[in-house]
């Protein structure tokens, strides 16, 4: 069965995001992660925990440059595996590094030692 998500407009309730996703018959939201942390206006903290007891299913999506899986890379994982998730959507983006013709390499580097380092978990 194919299921519908959206993504979690971060400068709203929290609350009122799960009840329209639920009024409107999507199945999860997509939360963004980045710099380490969830992005999230109106969501006391802990973050994880309150979304957590909600219980709305959720995917993260991490922004993330690739100087930034070794810097967040552990909170990304700490914070899927308090979900219980197998799924990650990873968001490259390049506003901390250059782009050039090793960009995709290094990104690529970067994502197996991510496997590496969640693996010894």
């Amino acid at each position: 069965m194919i299921q519908i998500g959206r993504s979690f407009r971060w400068f709203n309730d929290y609350k009122s995001e799960v009840e329209f996703s639920i009024r409107n018959g999507f199945d999860f939201m997509q939360i963004w992660f980045k710099n380490g942390e969830i992005l999230a206006d109106n969501i006391p903290e802990p973050k994880n925990k309150y979304i957590k007891e909600i219980g709305f299913p959720v995917i993260f999506h991490a922004v993330f440059d690739p100087v930034d899986f070794s810097v967040y890379g552990d909170q990304l994982i700490d914070l899927v595996n308090y979900f219980g998730h197998k799924e990650v959507i990873v968001h490259p983006v390049c506003e901390k590094s250059l782009v050039n013709a090793n960009t995709e390499k290094d990104l690529a580097a970067q994502v197996r030692i991510l496997r590496v380092f969640q693996k010894e978990r």
